[in-house]
């Protein structure tokens, strides 16, 4: 009898054993259900913000190469425009220097008598022009400047510049530049504007 009971008692306590043994594996289950849903969650978020944050890089790299290219863009439109600009204004000289040969200096001498104040400066001029001007030209100049009232004792340097035309006329120390390159450099600010929207139009 008593043996009967021992082994009731061992059953029973197997049993419990058992069902407790069955209860730690559940709760075990769910709490590794609920920490791989968590890690999955997780997992979900942190790919997400990678994604977001791949996509912005990608979408800042693409602004940054177009503000380099539109940069790289402008910079030749710039430079084409300072390019054909150097041309406009090296045909002007060509042209106003052509004229001026062609009519015996009389745009040289036109503005010598504009900047001519006392009468006895010396004209400096190019070595081209040093020798073409020579003969009745300074002769005729200095009869109209004592005509105006001036000492007529203009006399052309023996030096010469490297200039395109005009003259520099020196007075002492005083050097006034009245070459060709000069008045249009003085020039090329106002006028750049008109002549550059006119020559390019279609690129505004």
């Amino acid at each position: 009898m008593e043996q009967g009971k021992a082994q009731r008692l061992r059953d029973r306590i197997i049993k419990d054993a058992e069902e407790e043994a069955r209860k730690i594996v559940g709760e075990g289950e769910g709490e590794a259900s609920e920490i791989t849903g968590e890690a999955k969650t997780r997992a979900a978020e942190i790919t997400a913000r990678a994604e977001e944050r791949a996509a912005a890089e990608a979408r800042e790299h693409v602004r940054r190469q177009m503000s380099i290219r539109e940069l790289d863009a402008r910079k030749a439109l710039l430079a084409e425009k300072g390019r054909f600009m150097d041309e406009a204004f090296e045909k002007a000289i060509e042209e106003i220097r052509r004229k001026d040969v062609a009519s015996g200096y009389s745009l040289t001498r036109e503005l010598l008598l504009k900047v001519i104040a006392t009468g006895d400066e010396e004209i400096v001029l190019s070595p081209e022009d040093q020798k073409g001007m020579g003969g009745s030209f300074l002769a005729d100049l200095n009869k109209e400047l004592k005509e105006k009232g001036l000492k007529g004792e203009v006399r052309i340097s023996d030096e010469t510049r490297p200039m395109k035309g005009g003259f520099i006329l020196k007075s002492g120390r005083k050097e006034t530049n009245a070459s060709y390159e000069a008045m249009l450099e003085t020039m090329r600010d106002d006028a750049e504007l008109e002549i550059s929207n006119a020559l390019f139009k279609e690129a505004k």
